[in-house]
């Protein structure tokens, strides 16, 4: 069975990441609410589904991979927890 994989951050790694997972078969979702146009053309080009709120993804996700700078993860995890 192929799970729902959250990837939150889909710059430069993220957006790769959730590539090589959607090309095994996994579906890949993210929040892109607030993400530099940039990201969100690379979460595009990287089929990665945006869900619009990372309620939508906690709720959805099987797995939740934060592919970002390490200064960013104290936000992300306060978020994710909030989130759950």
């Amino acid at each position: 069975m192929n799970e729902t994989i959250a990837i939150v951050a889909t710059g430069d790694m993220g957006h790769a990441v959730g590539r090589a997972l959607g090309e095994h078969g996994h579906r890949v979702v993210t929040d892109l609410t607030g993400r530099s146009a940039r990201s969100q053309g690379l979460a595009i080009a990287g089929n990665v589904t945006d869900l619009g709120s990372l309620d939508a993804v906690v709720e959805a996700a099987d797995f939740f991979f934060s592919i970002a700078p390490p200064t960013a993860a104290p936000d992300i995890a306060r978020n994710a927890i909030a989130a759950m």
